[in-house]
């Protein structure tokens, strides 16, 4: 656990433009992960929501290509227990345009799917 408690360590003593940074490079490694703020214990659970890096996701995540992937007002949606701790990569452009329409993937994928439009992702 040394590691991961020089990781947590090393995280809080960032300022923020590096967290984004960090964000940014993320998407060069993953499609989806599950961000948490804690080193033991129950790290992932609601309580994330309510973390800095919980409220960043929610704020700026998509700015960086990411979305959160279960919202908690999408839970009918996306038939998927709300978990603030689990991030998509989906690209900047569309992150962007689900965060400005307060879409999810699923709503997404209908609208597209009643314009006929098939490519997706």
């Amino acid at each position: 656990t040394a590691p991961l408690i020089r990781q947590e360590q090393t995280y809080k003593n960032m300022d923020i433009s590096k967290r984004s940074k960090l964000f940014k490079q993320l998407f060069n490694f993953v499609r989806s992960v599950d961000i948490s703020y804690k080193t033991t214990g129950d790290r992932l659970s609601e309580s994330v929501a309510d973390s800095e890096i919980g409220k960043f996701i929610v704020s700026d995540a998509y700015k960086y290509g990411f979305i959160l992937r279960y919202p908690k007002d999408k839970v009918a949606i996306t038939n998927y227990g709300y978990e603030p701790w689990h991030i998509r990569y989906v690209g900047v452009s569309l992150a962007k345009e689900l965060h400005d329409k307060g879409l999810t993937l699923e709503e997404y994928y209908n609208e597209e799917k009643d314009y006929g439009n098939s490519e997706i992702l």
